[in-house]
C-alpha cells in the first residue's frame, strides 16, 4: 500500500500526470472522474443532505430498507468484528441506514445516515464506484480518493429488482479483515441477492390478487417451497417445490396445516401476529415420514387472495450448501502447495493421490507439525468432492461432554442451554464433502461407538432426536498417536481403527526429508516477504547448512516460526546465524568423527546396504509383510515404506507366488 499512497499524493494531491497502472483498472478510471470533478482529496466533511431529505429518502426507499435490515443484521452478525460498519445507500449513494458497534468504532468515525457517497461528493470509495458502475465493487485503504477513508477496506455490492439498480450494501472495515477478500465479496454478493428476492417476493405478494398470487407461488419462486394459509389455518395454495421437500403429493388445498404438517411451530398463532418465524431448522412429520426443513414465515398485507400467512421452507442441505460457499470454508490448499521431492514423500505422496480417485476413507498420520491439515486439503480439492464443504473438527480441541452434539447436532430442547431450533452438526454441514477429523486419537470411546455406527450406515440421529438422518460424507482422519498401540491397550476401537485405515497416509517428520527442509524454508520466506512487501531475501550457507544440521522437533510448523522470526529481525536481504533463534544453533547435530568425504561416503553405502539386506531378510521372512516387518524392526509402517523407496524395493517381490 505504500506504493499506491505515493501515487495518491503525486495524482490527487499535487495534479501530477503519473502512470496508475498499479491500480486496478476501475480504481484507476475513478481517480481520473475525482480529478475532473475537481474532488479536493484532503476534504473532511463530506456532503450531508438535510434531515426533511432523509426522511422523503427513507420513505421512497422503504420496502427496501425494511428488506435489507434483517440482512444487515445478519452480516453484522456473521462477521463478529469490533472494526466493522454495514450500510444500505440508495440508487444515488446516499446512505440510508447505518450498523456499527459503538464499543469498537466511534461514531464520529463512521459513514452517518444522509451522507452522499457517490464520486461526485465523496470520490473514489467502494460506493461511490458501486453507483457509477452497478456492479461490485472493493476500494482497500489508500485506494479512497479521500484520505479520511485511508483506514477504511470497503466492499459493496448492488442490490436490483427486475435488473433495475436501486441501492447498494456496503460492509467497511478498520484493521485487519477477519476473513480474506473472496469470503467477504462472496458474503456480501449473497447477502445482497437475498435482499433482492426478499423484495420481489414482499412487492409480488403485496400487489397481486386472487389467482394471480397462487400462479405466483405455484410457479415462479421455484427455489423455496411456498404454502399460503388463510386466517384459519387453512391451505390456499401451495407449491411443487413445497410438496417435494415435505415428501408429499396429493391435494393440499382447502386442508388444515396441522393435519398434513407435524412439528413443533404453532403456525396458527402467527396468523395475525406481530412476531414471526425466522428461519428455524425444524423435524417435521408429513405422512408419517420425518424431514428436516429450514422453515419461516411473514404476514400477508390484505391482497385480496384471502392469504394471511405465508410458509416459507427450504430444503437443509441446499442451505447449509450456500452457507459452507458464503462462509468460505472449502479449501485452500492444494497439491501444488506440497514440496515433496525427496524420496521420504514419494509413499505418502502416492497413497495421496490414489486417495483423490476413491470416497475411500483415509486416515493420516505422522508428528505434530508435519502438515497433516495441508494434506487433507489438498486430497479433498482434488477429488470429485471438491465442490462440496470441507468441515473440520478437532476432537482433541472439543470437551468430551461436547463432541457429540459437535458432530451430530441436537434438537430443540434436548438439554439445558439448547438453542432454540436445534442445531446441525458436523457431519450435517459437512454433506456432499469431506469430513475431517483431526487429533481422532483423542476421541472417547463412547463417541468411536457412535462414529463407527455411522461409518456404517451413513445416518446421523441428533441428540434428542427420534429419527435418523441419512449424509453423504467422506472421512478423512488424521492423529499423531500411534492408534495400534492404542488399540492394543484398549484405548481405540480395533473395529473403528480399520474402518478409517483403509488408505494411510504417512508423512515422515521434517528431520528426514532432506533438501526439502531447504525448499520449504524457501517457500516460507518467500510468501512472508511477499506479505510485508520486501524484495527478494535469501538464506546464508551457514544458515542453511544449520537448517540441515537441526532435527526439528516442531517439523513444518517449527520452521515455519524461525522463517517468520527470522524475516522480523533481518536488516539486510540475507538471513544469517546471527536472526536465527540460540536454540535452534545449540542443538545442530554434531559432525561424524570420520571428517573425509570419501571415508563418510563409504560408510554411509555399507550402512545402508546393511539395512537393505536385513530389511529384505525380514520381509522374505514374513512373505512380503511390511506391517509385520515394521513392527520386528520397532519402526512405524511409514519409515519402513521409506526405507522401501529409498532402497529401491519393492515389497510385493517377496511374497510367495
Amino acid at each position: 500500500m505504500q506504493d499506491i499512497l505515493q501515487l495518491w499524493k503525486a495524482y490527487a494531491c499535487e495534479n501530477k500526470d503519473v502512470d496508475l497502472s498499479l491500480l486496478p483498472p476501475g480504481i484507476a478510471l475513478s481517480w481520473k472522474r475525482c480529478r475532473t470533478y475537481g474532488v479536493d482529496p484532503r476534504l473532511e466533511k463530506g456532503y450531508v443532505v438535510s434531515q426533511k431529505e432523509l426522511a422523503a429518502a427513507k420513505e421512497k426507499n422503504r420496502i427496501l430498507i425494511e428488506s435489507a435490515l434483517p440482512y444487515m443484521h445478519k452480516l453484522f452478525r456473521i462477521l463478529g468484528f469490533n472494526g466493522l460498519v454495514v450500510s444500505l445507500s440508495d440508487a444515488e449513494g446516499l446512505i440510508l441506514e447505518v450498523l456499527y458497534d459503538p464499543m469498537g468504532q466511534p461514531r464520529e468515525a463512521c459513514p452517518v445516515e444522509g451522507a452522499v457517497e457517490s464520486e461526485l461528493y465523496g470520490g473514489t470509495s467502494s460506493i461511490g464506484v458501486t453507483v457509477r458502475t452497478k456492479s461490485f465493487s472493493e476500494v482497500r485503504g489508500c485506494e479512497h480518493w479521500l484520505e479520511k477513508n485511508h483506514r477504511w477496506y470497503c466492499f459493496s455490492a448492488p442490490v436490483k429488482y427486475r435488473d433495475t439498480f436501486i441501492g447498494s450494501l456496503t460492509a467497511s472495515f478498520t484493521g485487519n479483515l477477519p476473513f480474506d477478500y473472496q469470503v467477504i465479496e462472496n458474503m456480501i454478493s449473497a447477502l445482497s441477492y437475498s435482499i433482492e428476492r426478499e423484495l420481489m417476493l414482499k412487492e409480488e405478494l403485496a400487489l397481486q390478487k386472487g389467482n394471480e398470487i397462487k400462479k405466483t407461488l405455484l410457479f415462479r419462486y421455484t427455489d423455496n417451497g411456498l404454502i399460503g394459509l388463510n386466517k384459519a389455518g387453512e391451505i390456499e395454495a401451495v407449491n411443487s417445490v413445497a410438496l417435494s421437500i415435505f415428501g408429499a403429493a396429493g391435494v393440499w388445498e382447502g386442508r388444515k396445516i396441522d393435519e398434513l404438517i407435524h412439528s413443533r411451530a404453532d403456525f396458527y398463532s402467527l396468523i395475525g401476529g406481530q412476531k414471526q418465524m425466522d428461519e428455524r431448522d425444524l423435524e417435521t412429520m408429513v405422512n408419517s415420514k420425518y424431514v428436516h426443513v429450514i422453515i419461516s414465515t411473514f404476514l400477508v398485507a390484505d391482497s385480496g387472495s384471502g392469504i394471511a400467512l405465508v410458509i416459507r421452507g427450504r430444503n437443509t442441505q441446499e442451505v447449509r450448501k450456500i452457507v459452507n460457499k458464503v462462509t468460505g470454508t472449502s479449501a485452500r490448499y492444494t497439491f501444488d502447495d506440497i514440496v515433496a521431492s525427496c524420496p521420504a514423500m514419494k509413499i505418502p505422496m502416492k497413497f495421496a493421490l490414489l486417495a483423490t480417485k476413491s470416497d475411500a476413507n483415509v486416515l493420516i498420520t505422522g508428528e505434530t507439525g508435519t502438515g497433516k491439515e495441508v494434506m487433507v486439503q489438498a486430497i479433498h480439492n482434488a477429488s470429485p468432492r471438491s465442490a462440496g464443504p470441507l468441515v473440520a473438527i478437532n476432537c482433541g480441541a472439543v470437551s468430551p461432554g461436547l463432541i457429540r452434539s459437535e458432530l451430530f447436532g441436537y434438537e430443540e430442547g434436548s438439554f439445558t442451554g439448547a438453542k432454540k431450533g436445534g442445531s446441525s452438526g458436523k457431519f450435517e454441514l459437512a454433506e456432499g464433502g469431506t469430513l475431517f477429523l483431526d487429533e481422532i486419537g483423542d476421541m472417547p470411546l463412547e463417541v468411536q461407538v457412535m462414529l463407527l455406527r455411522v461409518l456404517q450406515s451413513r445416518e446421523i440421529t441428533r441428540i434428542g432426536g427420534n429419527h435418523p438422518i441419512s449424509v453423504n460424507v467422506r472421512i478423512i482422519a488424521a492423529t499423531n498417536k500411534n492408534l495400534e498401540e492404542m488399540v492394543k491397550r484398549s484405548l481405540f476401537r480395533d473395529d473403528l481403527y480399520f474402518r478409517l485405515d483403509v488408505l494411510n497416509v504417512v508423512l515422515p517428520p521434517l528431520r528426514e526429508r532432506g533438501d526439502d527442509i531447504i525448499r520449504l524454508a524457501r517457500r516460507l520466506l518467500d510468501k512472508y516477504a511477499a506479505e510485508s512487501g520486501l524484495g527478494h531475501i535469501g538464506f546464508s550457507e551457514a544458515v542453511v547448512k544449520t537448517f540441515l544440521a537441526y532435527r526439528w522437533p516442531g517439523n513444518i510448523r517449527e520452521l515455519e516460526n524461525v522463517v517468520q522470526r527470522a524475516l522480523l529481525v533481518c536488516n539486510t536481504h540475507e538471513i544469517g546465524l546471527e536472526d536465527i533463534p540460540e536454540n535452534i544453533l545449540a542443538n545442530r547435530k554434531q559432525p561424524d568423527r570420520v571428517s573425509d568425504p570419501a571415508v563418510t561416503e563409504t560408510y554411509k553405502e555399507d550402512e545402508d546396504a546393511r539395512k537393505k539386506e536385513i530389511l529384505g531378510n525380514l520381509l522374505a521372512r514374513t512373505n512380503g509383510n511390511v506391517k509385520e516387518a515394521a513392527r520386528a524392526l520397532k519402526l512405524s509402517r511409514g519409515t519402513v515404506y521409506n526405507m522401501l523407496s529409498r532402497y529401491g524395493m519393492d515389497a510385493t517381490e517377496f511374497r510367495k507366488k
